[in-house]
């Protein structure tokens, strides 16, 4: 399936509201300053649209193909994902409207065969960079297709042991956010870390992330518990972690995850009897999410995560464009695929090289700013937020830029 840049359906081309909202110009460089390709987080008007990026084409067939792999297939929540990001990455190339780009869609069917399938395609109709694919499961078999045509793929798991040798992930890693919101609370004065971990894989990546944070942050680890996704096994480690840390009063606990977690782990905490004025909950950017304001134990509560505000801007103009909200992780392909529309534009045979890809000043997405680093992990400037029964209320801001000043020593890069 192709998706041609010269769409030109009178709903898309002519929603004033889709105008209106035409990406922020590119700045080529290696600068310590990001390269902007969104609108910026706090919804400041973009500047106009440089006509080179908006028509660059010497003629009409001089177009950059880019794949993007995707597990389309079924009507179940994988595939409902895979639908926001397919439109997410349309959306991106719609406002861009440039005759230069070509999107190449084609289904993995969450499988490493069917992702093998995909990606030969996509590069035999002209790929010449892969977005995607979204499972871990997946990307090794994209990147071993990609990496014998020396073509760099921009994928969306979090599972850091499928990076590298070409691949990138644009994902929200649970390992750096466990070092930013162990860092901020270190600055608030909590000395003392106590931690209810996942027995899960999640929770193995997550650990040790956890214990070189609260190093990192001058602190000292009083007690580590983990526990099954079992609701009736629950109870035991929750209360003898809270014994440890009545015990050796710790003053903060840190526990990643979700909304499987959350609703569990909630009513856990409160039964064990935690002191929510005395020990800070801790955690990520899992916590994003409306269903944790319902459990009074997480109020107050800080995590860490990107700033809020982009994704909320970039939703307004999904819902005005598709009639729908995306899926949290649409975010991710509509950065992924302006970055890729940002190298595009520039006059540079080796546009799509390790060295461009992984420029030191990042660039601005809806998340934020990130840099892929030559491990091929996302090195993302993360906001602190706090729990609150309105919604979540941001504490301190995410840095703007990479610049030495405004990154912590303790916020390493993966």
């Amino acid at each position: 399936m192709t998706t041609a840049a010269t769409h030109k359906s009178t709903r898309t081309v002519r929603n004033a509201t889709l105008l209106a909202t035409l990406l922020a110009g590119v700045l080529a460089g290696c600068s310590s300053n990001p390269l902007n390709f969104t609108t910026s987080a706090i919804n400041t008007p973009p500047p106009a649209q440089p006509a080179a990026l908006v028509k660059s084409a010497t003629t009409k067939d001089a177009k950059v193909r880019i794949g993007l792999i995707l597990p389309m297939a079924g009507m179940g929540p994988q595939a409902m994902v895979a639908k926001g990001l397919k439109q997410a990455a349309e959306l991106a190339l719609f406002e861009h409207n440039s005759e230069t780009i070509q999107l190449i869609v084609k289904d993995d069917y969450g499988t490493p065969s069917g992702a093998t399938a995909a990606t030969q395609q996509a590069i035999a109709e002209g790929a010449e960079v892969i977005l995607g694919p979204l499972t871990a499961s997946t990307v090794p078999a994209v990147a071993q297709t990609a990496r014998a045509k020396n073509i760099p793929v921009i994928a969306f798991s979090n599972d850091v042991s499928v990076a590298g040798q070409g691949v990138y992930l644009l994902s929200f890693l649970a390992q750096q956010e466990t070092h930013r919101v162990v860092a901020y609370a270190g600055t608030q004065g909590k000395r003392r870390f106590a931690a209810l971990i996942p027995a899960t894989a999640y929770g193995d990546a997550v650990e040790p992330a956890f214990r070189q944070a609260v190093t990192a942050a001058g602190g000292i680890v009083v007690a580590v518990e983990r526990y099954p996704l079992d609701a009736n096994k629950m109870l035991e480690p929750t209360q003898r972690v809270l014994t440890a840390v009545n015990s050796n009063s710790a003053d903060a606990l840190f526990i990643p995850g979700g909304d499987d977690v959350l609703a569990l782990m909630g009513p856990q905490l409160t039964y064990a009897g935690l002191d929510g004025s005395r020990v800070k909950l801790l955690g990520t950017s899992a916590w994003d999410t409306a269903a944790i304001a319902r459990q009074p134990a997480f109020l107050g509560g800080w995590f860490a995560g990107p700033d809020m505000r982009g994704f909320a801007a970039f939703s307004d103009r999904f819902r005005k464009t598709f009639g729908t909200t995306p899926p949290r992780l649409a975010s991710l392909s509509y950065d992924a695929m302006n970055l890729v529309i940002t190298l595009a534009s520039e006059q540079n045979p080796a546009k799509f090289s390790q060295q461009s890809v992984t420029r030191a000043g990042g660039y601005m997405g809806v998340d934020g700013v990130v840099r892929f680093t030559a491990s091929g992990h996302a090195d993302r400037g993360l906001a602190i937020n706090e729990v609150a029964t309105a919604g979540p209320r941001m504490i301190e801001p995410a840095p703007l830029s990479f610049a030495p000043v405004q990154v912590s020593s303790a916020t390493p890069t993966y």
